[in-house]
């Protein structure tokens, strides 16, 4: 059985909706490196601009993104998923070096 790789992920709530967004902070956006890709249950695959919209969001709760998180064990069968609070210098390295 091959390992499967690790994935970090980073759940955050809209402060005005509720809604739960997965951030992937070593995952490019678009081209750019200040966006990480990220997945949403409406909508779902997009690139997001992690600064942006950290400030339009909080931390989320086990609780409050424990059905994204199931989701999203489903779509990456392949990835051992990592739940992380933020991003790192180092994440912002790997975005750029894979453009």
């Amino acid at each position: 059985m091959k390992k499967k790789e690790p994935l970090k992920v980073i759940y955050r709530k809209f402060k005005k909706s509720g809604d739960i967004i997965a951030f992937f902070p070593t995952e490019c956006g678009n081209g750019d490196p200040a966006t990480c890709s990220s997945y949403m249950h409406i909508g779902q695959h997009g690139s997001a601009d992690y600064a942006y919209l950290l400030r339009q969001t909080t931390l989320a709760t086990k609780a409050e993104y424990g059905d994204l998180h199931n989701e999203l064990k489903q779509i990456y069968s392949d990835c051992f998923l990592i739940p992380v609070k933020k991003a790192t210098y180092n994440d912002y390295k790997q975005r750029s070096a894979a453009i």
